[in-house]
């Protein structure tokens, strides 16, 4: 096993690769640059992008690790994913090396707890010919099979039964975890172990675009912590991809579509609004920049009362410097400001930015403010940052009605 070590945005220099390898990454190209390295035939370099995690290819191993540290980047998703039901990090995640090793542990946590009572039955839907009668008839299946014959009857029944799509998911997460090879024996063993109780539930290969979602009752309730986060790992996992002998496994999460979706429910949350109130990207609002309605604005952060925006954002994960904020930034959020009719637009960094700034756009009658997030810090004090950004939204929207009284 060949194992190569690669920080958010960095690059290893010389790897050798198969061709077959190549072939299998390529897909990937988005999340993990490959190129040719110079002099070095049968090496390249690889170089990784917002996404951090592991890549199994073979018997390469990638690791793409995060500027902030494991447990603040699954306290990040495990908020903005369920944040009502979001439950402390197991001791060890901090320490873990890999994002797919703190995942694992924190997968194996969550679903002892949800375990503790058994493995949770319910009832399922199936189909099946039969050579008695159970539960309804399905006559114009009957008919369409066998328009002569009595039996097997085509029948239709509810079946209690482990084997649930909740249970699915589940199982479907273990797997993806074990596949990734874990260098936890222990943790190993007690994945396996759960894998086990699942015995008698079918293995689902899930694709990352087409998960189930589920509704929660008091009689599944203690099941949602650990289904959430299976979801939130198997949207993470790469396509299937096979090239020959070698298939690709990957648990990738897009840090950038990260520090956003955070954002975006921390701020609902704070402000007491809905998604109504606080779209992602303005969806719905149909926002744009001309009176031609031909030049759509999306802003990630948007907060509105009834028809009319009192208060528009962006969240930014980049690398800038006090002295150089991208000017394509500054632009973005001038255009939000005369879409929406707002003086003003906020544009939060997670890098870079040390002190709050201000720009003020004399022409065009606009400001946008800079405000810097620290991700760095514990999960309480991040909470404390959204807050923040929540209450001065809340002093912009009053600035903004006593305005337009």
């Amino acid at each position: 096993m060949v194992r190569v070590r690669i920080s958010e945005y960095g690059c290893s220099r010389a790897v050798r690769v198969s061709r077959a390898q190549v072939e299998a990454l390529l897909p990937l190209a988005k999340r993990l640059r490959l190129s040719p390295a110079a002099g070095r035939p049968g090496c390249y370099d690889i170089t990784a992008t917002s996404y951090v995690g592991t890549v199994t290819v073979g018997d390469l191993e990638i690791e793409i690790v995060p500027k902030v540290p494991i447990g603040n980047l699954l306290f990040l998703l495990g908020y903005a994913v369920d944040r009502q039901h979001i439950l402390p990090l197991p001791a060890g995640v901090d320490v873990q090396d890999s994002i797919h090793e703190a995942a694992g542990l924190y997968l194996e946590v969550m679903i002892r707890r949800a375990f503790a009572r058994g493995v949770l039955q319910g009832y399922r839907a199936h189909e099946d010919a039969l050579m008695t009668l159970r539960g309804r008839p399905r006559f114009d299946e009957q008919l369409r099979q066998r328009p002569l014959q009595l039996l097997p009857m085509e029948c239709g029944f509810d079946e209690f039964t482990e084997d649930t799509e909740m249970n699915r998911v589940l199982r479907a997460a273990i797997q993806l975890v074990l596949d990734l090879r874990l260098r936890s024996r222990e943790l190993q063993r007690r994945l396996r172990g759960h894998d086990h109780e699942l015995e008698r539930v079918a293995r689902v290969r899930y694709s990352p675009g087409r998960l189930p979602s589920f509704t929660y009752s008091r009689l599944n309730e203690h099941y949602r912590p650990a289904v959430e986060l299976a979801l939130m790992l198997l949207r993470a996992q790469a396509p299937e991809v096979r090239a020959g002998d070698v298939q690709v496994r990957a648990l990738l999460f897009d840090m950038n579509r990260v520090f956003e979706d955070f954002l975006l429910v921390g701020m609902r949350d704070a402000l007491g609004v809905d998604t109504k109130a606080f779209p992602s990207q303005a969806k719905g609002r149909r926002l744009f920049l001309d009176a031609e309605r031909g030049v759509p604005l999306e802003p990630d952060l948007s907060w509105w009362q009834g028809e009319r925006c009192v208060w528009v954002g962006d969240a930014k994960y980049k690398r800038v410097s006090n002295a150089a904020v991208p000017n394509a930034d500054v632009y973005q959020a001038v255009s939000y400001c005369l879409g929406t009719g707002l003086r003003e637009a906020t544009l939060i960094y997670a890098q870079g930015v040390e002190d709050a700034r201000r720009h003020s756009v004399e022409s065009a009658g606009v400001a946008v403010q800079l405000a810097p997030f620290d991700l760095t810090l514990r999960p309480d004090q991040l909470l404390a940052q959204v807050r923040g950004l929540a209450a001065a939204a809340k002093a912009r929207a009053a600035g903004v009605a006593s305005l337009r009284a």
